[in-house]
């Protein structure tokens, strides 16, 4: 089983999931120096009137040109607000933390098991699953950069740690699925002239 695409996956989101813990918690990959804190303030005046949980974008105007009038003469960002008393389950979250990573890894597995026959050298298979990491970097983490300026750095510090762990699952799925390729469905011919 291990060397089914799906074992593979599994092993691979395991491992991914160690490494993001040992990133972000030892290392410091995950951008925390790029945090700033909201001074206590600000902090009291959201918690008095924003009650809702969600997204906000300020200011938040529909119509594009009064959103560019106003950014010239505002403040302009984005806040995840989460009010008071929702509790920080660290348990569930490393649980919903580690199905992620198997399930990305289980669909890398999927993908480079599906690709094996084009891909003759190690190099190759570990750089078709970085490429995925790439792939996801430029699709999602660039617009949050363009769009909503996410700081540069935080945005340098995702794409290394994108690159490094889809280096990673990218090791322990090529040595595990190996080289081999999915032979073709060999037709059989008939006999009679």
């Amino acid at each position: 089983m291990i060397r089914t695409w799906y074992g593979a996956g599994l092993i691979a989101g395991i491992a991914v999931f160690v490494w993001g813990g040992l990133a972000h918690m030892v290392l410091g990959l995950g951008g925390e120096s790029t945090m700033k804190q909201i001074p206590d303030g600000a902090l009291t005046a959201m918690a008095a009137n924003v009650k809702e949980p969600g997204l906000y974008m300020f200011p938040y105007i529909k119509d594009m040109n009064e959103m560019a009038k106003s950014i010239e003469k505002n403040p302009y960002g984005i806040m995840v607000f989460t009010p008071a008393g929702v509790p920080m389950n660290m348990g569930s979250m490393l649980g919903m933390q580690a199905v992620g990573d198997i399930l990305a890894c289980l669909l890398a597995a999927w993908l480079l098991s599906m690709a094996l026959p084009s891909l003759a050298s190690l190099a190759s298979r570990i750089g078709f699953v970085v490429g995925l990491g790439v792939f996801s970097f430029l699709v999602s983490e660039v617009p949050y950069w363009n769009w909503y300026h996410y700081p540069t750095d935080f945005t340098a510090y995702a794409l290394l740690f994108k690159l490094t762990t889809t280096l990673l699952a990218g090791v322990v799925l090529s040595l595990l699925l190996g080289s081999r390729a999915v032979a073709p469905a060999v037709r059989h011919q008939s006999a009679t002239p």
